[in-house]
């Protein structure tokens, strides 16, 4: 696992080209999608890394993750059975004579068609988190207040709930 970090998010497709170009020494090529407001859990790398299967064009899917809205109010749900998510990982072969494509050469729904998945379902293993400057994200509908699956997320932020929120989940 080799964490890349850019300053400007518009060349960073090129910059990390280039590096992968220059850098890499493995038959096969990995790379996971991961945006700079999320967590991934402890275990998912490894987790990625045991149902990698040495092939050509796949995705390797995390399909079940959480969502915490931060801010006035926190609120946690689950989100179980996503497909061709933001949190997928893709392999590809690697050879000299042919472009290096990783897995930000399209959008993530656009895979669904054009790589074989490999669904990784035991676990909860990415963390979306929905704040005020999200374009997209939103919370969703499976409201939990079970603070155990944070167990493994690692972020500067003890999560606690209102009161409110504690009885409308639970009733």
């Amino acid at each position: 696992f080799i964490p890349i970090y850019v300053q400007d998010y518009l060349d960073f497709e090129s910059k990390l080209k280039s590096y992968l170009k220059k850098n890499i020494q493995t038959e096969y090529l990995v790379t996971s999608r991961f945006d700079n407001d999320d967590c991934f859990h402890v275990n998912a790398i490894r987790k990625i890394q045991e149902y990698f299967k040495p092939q050509d064009n796949a995705i390797i899917e995390l399909s079940d993750g959480l969502t915490l809205q931060i801010g006035e109010n926190n609120k946690l749900a689950k989100r179980e059975n996503v497909h061709s998510g933001p949190f997928i990982s893709y392999i590809e072969k690697h050879d000299n004579s042919k472009e290096i494509k990783t897995v930000y050469s399209r959008e993530h729904t656009s895979w669904i068609d054009e790589a074989e998945f490999i669904n990784i379902d035991c676990g909860f293993y990415w963390l979306q988190i929905i704040h005020d400057s999200n374009i997209s994200n939103k919370l969703h509908n499976d409201l939990t207040i079970n603070k155990n699956l944070l167990k493994g997320f690692t972020f500067n932020d003890d999560v606690n709930f209102s009161y409110s929120y504690l009885l409308f989940v639970t009733l």
